[in-house]
């Protein structure tokens, strides 16, 4: 499997207008932490590529992204599981929306009811079965035309338009659905288009035009379970000349890109201008690559629009929308014929009609809108040579060597970061009984042995909690290390869940506030990271990690004694967090998302060693540390700039075998004295092991 990790939506306002607030990211968040989503190609149901999970919550100045990890198949036994996967997810999803509902839709139902019905969820919950519409709102189709098409404006005066195809009746908690051609892959498992369906209904209110629409008459809803459902895929307006008049006649034939025909399933999409009498009738048809699957893989329904532009009145007369179907054998025919000579050999559906005098924006509007997703459209409109939505590769940004070695630095008053997640809850070690315990170490290997690392300053928080009558024990087994340098990784500290979860978590906030009063109080230009953890009923564990300068974390501590661990008094919180960091200066995206934030919740400061490239001696000094010389090339001029004036340095890490408290000459890890929280404490360290050299803006 590919994997990757993506940001799936923000708090900022999108192409669409649309803003989702922080309460939103955090439903679909918590929802799907566990169990993902599929992730389909182009929103289409039937395209099945991968997998994607929230992942979390990541919060700086200005915005809050919602991220997720993707799988992504790349073999066939991955997409067979993939599929799958896909088919129980969409099982589920349907017993869940369904299920609560059906007996009441049976009751509103009683007496048209049958064996042969199957209930799903297009829109809202339905009730599937062949011509149950005709049979419960048998008047509806009184005046429809040839074609089966009813006026809107009749369809109006009896039943109101809820959004995204759905018309409930004014009488009953029925509602009745557009056509299911209007869905991708002509499938009643994929959404309607209500780009589309959402603007016929607009112009219904235009005194020029009458409008006309196809209903699906196999499916009838139940009102009330109707909800919004958005599609964030973005197609900018065309760009056409309004001059219908002066197009020159014939067929012209856009052919689609290998990528095009993967994606959107289109081979090729022809325009068939004819004049005549001083009219201009356009006809366009989509060619398809691919089968339509909600029909069968023998099918393919090719999207069609007609239209004849009246030059005395500058505007359409006429303008309607169809699908043309056809078998594997008469597609590959109309491969090898164009609009013009291919005749008309396919199963003929019209889903929309429009007469009067409609105009040439509106026409450009619908039409786009009709054939959603192909770009071929857009490139006709616009007369483009490329394709605005063509895949490309994001071109990043040349980093400074500063950038590249030290992407973590962050400085006072640039806010905190924060990151927010859910998990399963993790198993405990044998060892560990108590309701705080530490949830997270490095691994580092040495030759061939793999040590369990914590960073020693861990021994503050200790202790911190312990001078507030709490417990905090090391996990067993774990080798200390110091670096010298100003930045901090505090392992995760986790909660169990408890009647006392609550307050146990704001106990570790307490004494996290003590050791940062301690070290601003000091000028300590300290950065950390800590992660907080605890666990829910619900079976999951909540994660909040935490990175900054010093000075603003003790701001943030000050505003933040309690966490809340209900769930909806949680989410209100959320909302508070992005209120208070917005405060601060505007730095999108620094430090990095994707470089702090590890696959386990945690914002971790990676520091980084001296890579092999990079000749250098090391010298015992007088004092009893180290001296470093460095031979840099010609290539590694930038990075001996900036060493020689100190914007980086090289700065040691030591595994610490024995720390002795200065003031009661015992084992500091065990004493009761902080060289953090007291005044005239040190330690005395007689046994240690280098273990490595990294690059450091902070040296302490």
């Amino acid at each position: 499997m590919i994997k990757n990790r993506a940001v799936l939506n923000s708090d900022t306002v999108n192409r669409y207008g649309y803003r989702f607030s922080v309460g939103a990211l955090e439903d679909a968040l918590e929802q799907k932490a566990l169990e993902g989503v599929p992730t389909c190609l182009g929103h289409d149901m039937h395209k099945p590529l991968g997998w994607t999970i929230p992942f979390g919550l990541y919060f700086e100045p200005g915005m809050c992204r919602l991220v997720g990890n993707q799988i992504i198949a790349e073999t066939d036994e991955e997409q067979k599981f993939i599929n799958k996967a896909h088919l129980t997810a969409l099982k589920k999803r349907y017993q869940e929306q369904c299920l609560p509902h059906i007996d009441e839709l049976k009751s509103l139902l009683a007496g048209h009811l049958t064996e042969n019905a199957t209930y799903l969820y297009a829109g809202c919950v339905c009730y599937n079965e062949k011509k149950i519409v005709e049979r419960v709102f048998s008047k509806l189709f009184e005046k429809q035309d040839k074609d089966g098409l009813i006026y809107l404006s009749d369809l109006l005066q009896q039943f109101t338009y809820k959004g995204h195809g759905i018309f409930k009746d004014n009488d009953s908690e029925f509602a009745v659905i557009a056509h299911q051609f209007f869905r991708k892959s002509l499938s009643l498992h994929n959404n309607l288009n209500y780009f589309l369906i959402d603007e016929l209904v607009k112009q219904v209110k235009n005194e020029k035009i009458k409008v006309r629409i196809s209903l699906d008459r196999n499916l009838i809803g139940l009102a009330k379970t109707y909800n919004d459902t958005i599609e964030l895929e973005y197609w900018r307006g065309p760009q056409f000349n309004n001059d219908v008049s002066k197009i020159k006649s014939g067929v012209t034939v856009y052919g689609s890109s290998e990528y095009q025909k993967l994606y959107y399933g289109i081979s090729q999409t022809e325009f068939w201008w004819k004049h005549e009498e001083g009219k201009q009738t356009l006809e366009v048809e989509e060619v398809k690559e691919h089968p339509s699957l909600g029909i069968d893989n023998d099918n393919y329904g090719c999207r069609y629009v007609h239209s004849i532009f009246d030059e005395a009145t500058n505007s359409f007369e006429h303008f309607d929308g169809a699908i043309r179907m056809c078998d594997t054998e008469k597609m590959l025919s109309r491969i090898e014929n164009d609009i013009k000579s291919a005749g008309k050999q396919s199963e003929y559906t019209k889903l929309f009609r429009v007469d009067g005098e409609l105009s040439i924006e509106d026409w450009k509007s619908l039409t786009c809108h009709y054939f959603q997703a192909n770009p071929l459209i857009h490139e006709y409109f616009d007369e483009a040579k490329e394709e605005a939505n063509a895949p490309h590769l994001i071109e990043e940004k040349a980093k400074s060597v500063f950038e590249e070695l030290i992407p973590y630095s962050i400085n006072e008053g640039d806010g905190i970061r924060l990151f927010v997640s859910y998990h399963e809850i993790q198993k405990r070690e044998d060892d560990i009984h108590t309701e705080r315990y530490i949830s997270g170490y490095d691994i580092i290997s040495i030759g061939e042995t793999s040590l369990r690392v914590i960073e020693t300053d861990i021994l503050e928080v200790v202790k911190a909690l312990k001078r507030i009558g709490e417990k905090l024990d090391l996990p067993k087994n774990v080798t200390l290390a110091s670096f010298e340098d100003m930045y901090w990784n505090i392992p995760a500290i986790n909660h169990g869940i408890n009647e006392n979860t609550e307050f146990n978590v704001s106990k570790t906030l307490q004494a996290l506030e003590m050791i940062f009063a301690a070290k601003v109080s000091r000028n300590k230009d300290t950065v950390a990271a800590f992660t907080l953890s605890w666990e829910r009923q619900d079976e999951k564990q909540v994660s909040v990690s935490v990175m900054g300068h010093s000075v603003d974390i003790l701001k943030w501590l000050n505003e933040n004694k309690i966490i809340p661990v209900d769930k909806n008094k949680f989410k209100n919180w959320l909302e508070k967090q992005s209120t208070f960091i917005n405060k601060y200066p505007l730095k999108r995206d620094s430090p990095p998302l994707f470089e702090m934030v590890c696959g386990d919740g945690v914002q971790y400061i990676r520091r980084r060693g001296i890579a092999p490239e990079i000749k250098y001696q090391l010298k015992p000094d007088q004092n009893g540390g180290i001296i470093i010389g460095f031979a840099f090339t010609k290539e590694q001029y930038d990075l001996a700039k900036a060493y020689e004036t100190r914007k980086i340095d090289v700065t040691p890490g030591y595994l610490l075998k024995k720390q002795i408290c200065t003031k009661c000459g015992n084992d500091y890890k065990y004493c009761e004295h902080s060289t953090n929280l007291d005044n005239d404490v040190s330690v005395s360290i007689d046994d240690f092991q280098l273990l490595n050299l990294t690059w450091t803006d902070r040296k302490a």
